[in-house]
């Protein structure tokens, strides 16, 4: 919970955003407020927020590449495909079916929401 109110102070959400400025916001996250949390969390020696820190970098490296592909491809990157999120680390997957195994936390198939399904 401290980890989620720490993030919500340093971040700000526009109402819209171009693609540039949503990979500036990524960029951010990583080059800064992922590593000012991971280093209060080494000060305080928590092992689990620095799991969930190392999970939260690659997971939002992912979603600056996912933007960055959607910037691309635009709608036909989501067509006749599902779009699934794990609800442990957020990692996103867009596919049929969602992996057995979350590649970045480790938990099964069933901890994934999917949140968009292609009719």
């Amino acid at each position: 919970m401290q980890l989620a109110d720490y993030f919500k102070s340093k971040m700000s959400i526009p109402d819209e955003s171009t693609f540039p400025e949503l990979l500036e916001l990524v960029n951010n996250n990583l080059s800064a407020q992922i590593t000012e949390a991971d280093n209060e969390a080494e000060s305080a020696s928590d092992r689990g927020a620095k799991r969930v820190l190392t999970w939260n970098r690659k997971v939002t490296t992912m979603l600056g590449a996912l933007i960055e592909r959607y910037e691309k491809e635009g709608d036909a990157m989501l067509e006749n495909t599902n779009v699934y999120v794990c609800g442990i680390c957020g990692f996103i997957y867009i596919g049929d079916n969602p992996p057995a195994v979350c590649p970045i936390c480790k938990v099964p198939s069933l901890k994934f929401v999917q949140i968009r399904k292609e009719a």
